[in-house]
């Protein structure tokens, strides 16, 4: 038994379709630093994760479909609740946590205990693309510009953001229990968003730390120029769907910062009417907007 696992916090990691070899890495990784929990979406790959999971899990969800990242979070998270663990760290199969990372990110949040006077809903680790190794900026949408890495006062390398992303952060389920569960009807894209902004509306703080790193990449390889100059991300037809149905879904939300609203709308209509001027998918990028924009169903 490793001594140096701690056993008040659970990892949960979501599979679909993985990369085995970086999947029984991510699982390696974290199984030296906590308790993990793997939720496996349906995955073509069932054996051989099973096969992964055996010897390195403590809790094991294969499902016979894909039921959504946000409904396979939550099964996670249920699980540490009835099991009664402290917190939980989440996970996307294909990132890769720096270091001591739980103890870390257990030691940013113990400092914010005690030297904070607000209330921590969930802290995010900085990002570090895996190509470039740049790091990724904490916004904060107090206004209409963002703000780029606003320290918080009380700590150092902590910063004040108005979104992390779900891969990598940590959240005490006392928070979950007071915020809710990711939103289910979301399925994949911009659950990170919308649980942030429920937070925040709540008045808990949404941070990130320099004391936490994780190597990870949103979205798919960019190999448009211009959109990578942009700094538009890369996704297929279909996962343009969601991320447009759950975008447009945010806007009407009131407790989605106004700021987000006008910067998110006008970089969305930029991104869209590029991707149909100059996208090879542009006749299923418009397929897929269309549904979106009526709230019809995507077609299985």
């Amino acid at each position: 038994m490793d001594l140096n696992v701690n056993k008040e916090l659970l990892s949960i990691v979501v599979s679909y379709q993985p990369d085995l070899d970086q999947l029984k890495n991510l699982l390696d990784s974290l199984a030296k630093q906590s308790h993990v929990c793997l939720v496996d979406n349906g995955s073509r790959q069932a054996e051989e994760i099973a096969q992964l999971a055996e010897s390195r899990v403590q809790f094991f969800f294969p499902q016979s479909s894909n039921i959504g990242l946000a409904d396979a979070l939550n099964i996670g998270i249920q699980c540490a609740e009835v099991e009664s663990y402290q917190a939980v760290l989440l996970f996307d199969q294909d990132s890769t946590p720096v270091g001591d990372y739980a103890a870390n990110m257990v030691g940013v949040y113990d400092s914010l205990q005690s030297e904070s006077r607000h209330r921590c809903a969930v802290i995010g680790p900085r990002l570090l693309d895996p190509e470039t190794g740049s790091r990724t900026d904490f916004k904060l949408f107090s206004g209409l510009v963002a703000k780029a890495d606003k320290q918080l006062d009380e700590l150092a390398g902590v910063y004040e953001s108005s979104f992390v992303i779900t891969s990598g952060s940590y959240i005490p389920l006392d928070i979950i229990r007071r915020v809710g569960p990711m939103r289910s009807s979301y399925f994949i894209d911009n659950i990170d968003l919308e649980w942030c902004f429920r937070a925040t509306s709540m008045g808990l703080l949404v941070l990130g730390s320099d004391n936490v790193s994780l190597i990870h990449s949103i979205g798919e390889k960019q190999e448009n120029t211009l959109f990578k100059r942009l700094g538009f991300k890369h996704h297929n037809p279909k996962r343009f769907y969601y991320t447009t149905r759950n975008r447009i879904d945010l806007y009407r939300q009131k407790y989605s910062p106004t700021g987000w609203k006008v910067r998110d709308i006008v970089r969305f209509a930029l991104k869209t009417s590029l991707l149909l001027l100059l996208s090879k998918d542009r006749k299923q990028i418009w397929h897929y907007t269309k549904l979106a924009f009526l709230g019809r169903p995507l077609e299985q």
